[in-house]
């Protein structure tokens, strides 16, 4: 279809004005699964692991997500090992006879930030008794040290240890290897049960999905022809390390906690293997919950075999847009939504591609978005979720 022509975006005889910070509202979040039928959940409801560093907030209540909608979970059970860090009250979910206790409050009458543990399973703050495990971001089958940040001292975000008492920024907390059992549908919020008398989200419980197809966007950081702007420093040696942060993973950094994707390195293809993400490939979980190719390096093989890490299947890429004239639907800056203000991408790759390109100090106009998107640099993910 041929595009319209319109008047060019630089000539404007009036400014934009941006709209007021009081009218500010959480961005619209799109449905994850495709299809009118939506994917397979699994009959069960599971909290977040207390100690699981925040990743954003929620503008209008002010709340913190834990673990963003698109993530690979995995879950901690009463099976955890008794010598595990992740159990009790370093927040397992033990056996009900082994009873065990959560930080629940800040006691105000105490000077200090001193929590007060209450019993998991008869306390009115504790977990309900259709809640079987505790959800954590998968983690590729590596032992993961999650970093504590600022935000989580705003957010009061306690220890998973015995001392209750709140982290600081750049503690680290280390976990365990783990498998994938599914995909978050939805934004995880943060365990705040007790924390407040009057307000609570501790009785707010998530299901996953196991079976499904679900898109999201995707990165080659290999690619670095796009009008010259490298990617390279997007994630290159983040699989490899998968422990701590490296350096040079600037955009990996800028993205993973806000958003869900895929990422793969195109220059990685050759005769005899294929690279993550040609169609029909196996995906697994990197360390973090986001989408990569099966195998070492982020390659596999032709003969690759699914695992106990293997979380679903590459259906496609896809970097066609803009589609259906939507670059010609009219909408105002800062509305987050498909149209002129994202040259016709869709708004969840767009916003994607903004962060990412802007921590590593790219360019990020609509029209430079455009273009990486129609090099095939970036684009949409649809991804066949398969954990079984």
């Amino acid at each position: 279809m041929s595009n319209l022509t319109f008047l060019t975006e630089s000539v404007r005889k009036q400014p934009i004005r941006s709209n007021p910070s009081k009218y500010n509202t959480s961005p619209f979040r799109r449905e994850l699964e495709q299809g009118a039928d939506g994917g397979m959940r699994p009959v069960g409801n599971f909290y977040p692991w207390k100690a699981l560093p925040v990743q954003w907030q929620d503008v209008e209540t002010g709340d913190w997500v834990v673990i963003t909608k698109g993530t690979i979970v995995s879950l901690i059970t009463n099976q955890v090992g008794a010598g595990s860090t992740l159990r009790g009250i370093s927040g397992g979910l033990p056996d009900v006879n082994a009873s065990g206790s959560i930080p629940v409050f800040d006691d105000e009458t105490v000077a200090g930030a001193t929590y007060t543990a209450l019993n998991i399973d008869s306390s009115f703050w504790g977990y309900h008794d259709n809640a079987a495990g505790l959800l954590i971001p998968a983690n590729g089958g590596t032992g993961v040290r999650y970093e504590y940040s600022a935000d989580d001292v705003t957010a009061g975000t306690v220890h998973s240890n015995a001392d209750l008492t709140l982290v600081t920024a750049d503690e680290f907390v280390d976990t365990p290897i783990n498998t994938p059992v599914g995909v978050a549908f939805m934004d995880v919020m943060q365990d705040i049960r007790g924390k407040s008398i009057n307000y609570n989200l501790w009785n707010s419980r998530y299901g996953i999905l196991s079976d499904g197809l679900i898109v999201l966007p995707y990165l080659d950081y290999g690619d670095t022809s796009a009008l010259g702007q490298s990617t390279a420093t997007f994630a290159a040696t983040k699989v490899a390390t998968g422990i701590v942060h490296a350096a040079n993973d600037i955009g990996y950094n800028a993205v993973y906690k806000k958003h869900s994707f895929f990422y793969f390195d195109s220059t990685a293809d050759d005769a005899t293997a294929q690279a993550g993400s040609r169609a029909g490939a196996l995906l697994q979980s990197d360390a973090y919950g986001k989408f990569v190719g099966q195998g070492a390096g982020e390659t596999q093989s032709i003969t690759e075999a699914k695992t106990q890490q293997t979380v679903g299947r590459l259906l496609y890429t896809d970097s066609r847009y803009p589609k259906d004239q939507l670059q010609a639907v009219d909408t105002y800056p800062g509305s987050g939504l498909q149209g002129t203000e994202t040259h016709g991408i869709p708004a969840f790759i767009y916003n994607f591609v903004v962060d990412a390109y802007t921590g590593m100090s790219l360019l990020t106009t609509a029209r430079h978005v455009k273009d990486a998107v129609q090099t095939g640099t970036v684009g949409a993910a649809y991804i066949q979720v398969d954990v079984s």
